[in-house]
């Protein structure tokens, strides 16, 4: 429960990270019990293709998650929250009423204006993260140097991430190039009306979403800006990826709503010709789009600010976001390493967890899309210092108490380190230290010296005492 431990949004023009406080269900067991039934419900439309979606059904969705993540505070503060909650409140508008209405018919056909917030979405994404890149004041991503470290730096590194850093620099610097191209150039092609550049502009983002899923593993971001790039294709180009099912059955719903066109009143044919809508779901489309429109401008005076705000709101229920990612790019990998002992003077034992880079001798593991936030959060916490992670405490106390459910968070602990619980007392002392962690490439020598741990996968050097400053907690400072 991030709320417990410490988690809070930030605040100012822009709401920032958490989402606001709109948690009905507040109690831990009655959090969880949305939880599992906001999965359940998903599994269930996603395992079941014939059955409808309703509007009913995706509220409950929004309800469920957004219950969860408003008391999520610091677990819940990445932008990928936002673009799932912004895309699945779209999506509202292009399911049916009741399920006796089905997709792709001429009484519930595919949403143009929907479509087009879509679009709108989708532009925000990709330009934020590109601006983003040029006024965050990280010279590497001009200097076309940024790749040269982010496969190394990247929060959770994946078994190809170590290949593709051992890539020359020039290689490197055609990445950099190739991003802004996809992220500040290609993205205007969503918005203008050049059908064929705007298909090959999809198909190019997508191959990008998928070089970035194969080589780090961030989250489910990747997988969600692909759902959201499907609608700049149109039913032309669905054709040729579509099961043939579908593709019949789009095929007679636009015969029908050719049929429907013709039959229908002046008023209704005119709505139906902006909207691809009958009347009165036309009209309420319509007035959705000039309701974004309205909370899209101080979006847009942000993406022309020099102080751009990344993954913020500016509306009170957060219906419409500014995105954007990586626009600093570390040079050194820094790591905590959380160990513990029974004696102050004693072998300390390191805490391992699920993905993160840890133990050097450790392959790094596929997880997306997967979010560990746990992971995550440590290495946020890494790069932002002890006063800006106060959660951290939370956690040690946690371990010193030996509690299921914060054990459960880490990843199958040694036996050297389960041996300080074998008493059920847990250990008597806790530390966190930084190390510099860098990818270790068995036939380069690298850095030398004592100082430093070698591994089939990693090397690391201890840096500082991130916490406590005086060296140890010791359980009873924690737990008092």
């Amino acid at each position: 429960d991030g709320g417990r431990w410490g988690g809070g949004e930030i605040k100012g023009k822009g709401q920032q990270c958490g989402r606001k406080k709109f948690a009905v269900l507040n109690s831990p067991p009655l959090i969880t019990l949305t939880t599992y039934l906001g999965l359940l419900t998903s599994l269930y439309y996603a395992l079941a293709p014939t059955s409808t979606p309703t509007v009913f059904t995706v509220l409950s969705i929004l309800f469920f998650y957004n219950n969860v993540a408003s008391r999520g505070g610091v677990w819940y503060g990445f932008g990928w929250e936002s673009l799932l909650f912004e895309s699945t409140w779209l999506s509202l508008f292009l399911v049916p009423l009741t399920s006796k209405t089905t997709l792709f018919s001429p009484t519930f056909p595919v949403s143009l204006p929907v479509t087009y917030l879509i679009r709108w979405l989708a532009f925000r994404v990709m330009i934020g993260s590109g601006l983003i890149k040029l006024r965050a004041g990280d010279r590497k991503w001009k200097d076309l140097t940024a790749m040269d470290y982010f496969y190394q730096t990247q929060p959770i590194p994946n078994p190809m991430s170590k290949v593709v850093h051992r890539l020359p620099k020039w290689w490197h610097k055609i990445e950099v190039i190739t991003n802004h191209v996809v992220e500040l150039v290609l993205p205007w092609m969503f918005l203008l009306p050049f059908r064929r550049l705007r298909i090959l502009s999809c198909l190019t983002h997508v191959l990008f979403q998928a070089v970035l899923i194969s080589t780090g593993n961030l989250s489910y971001l990747n997988w969600l800006t692909i759902t959201v790039m499907v609608f700049l294709l149109d039913d032309e180009a669905i054709k040729f990826i579509a099961p043939q099912s579908l593709r019949v059955k789009t095929e007679i719903a636009s015969y029908q709503s050719l049929v429907a066109l013709s039959s229908s009143s002046k008023i209704s044919s005119t709505i139906r010709r902006i909207t691809n809508m009958p009347l009165l779901p036309g009209l309420l489309h319509i007035l959705l789009f000039l309701y974004i429109s309205r909370l899209s401008i101080p979006v847009i005076r942000n993406l022309c600010s020099s102080r751009q705000l990344m993954n913020g709101s500016f509306d009170e229920y957060r219906l419409v976001n500014t995105y954007g990612a990586f626009g600093v790019v570390t040079e050194e990998r820094k790591e905590l390493v959380i160990t513990a002992s029974n004696d102050v003077k004693g072998e300390w034992k390191e805490y391992r967890f699920k993905v993160k880079p840890g133990d050097v001798d450790r392959e790094n593991k596929w997880c997306s899309p997967y979010h560990h936030r746990l992971d995550w959060c440590m290495w946020m916490a890494s790069l932002g210092g002890e006063r800006k992670a106060g959660w951290v405490i939370s956690l040690l106390k946690g371990l010193v108490e030996g509690r299921k459910e914060v054990m459960d968070l880490l990843g199958p602990q040694s036996e050297e380190l389960m041996e300080l619980y074998k008493d059920g007392e847990g250990p008597k002392y806790i530390k966190v230290d930084e190390y510099i962690y860098e990818y270790d490439y068995q036939e380069d020598m690298g850095p030398q010296g004592e100082e430093w741990e070698r591994g089939k996968v990693w090397r690391r050097k201890w840096n500082r005492k991130w916490t406590p400053k005086q060296g140890v907690y010791t359980k009873e400072e924690l737990i008092s």
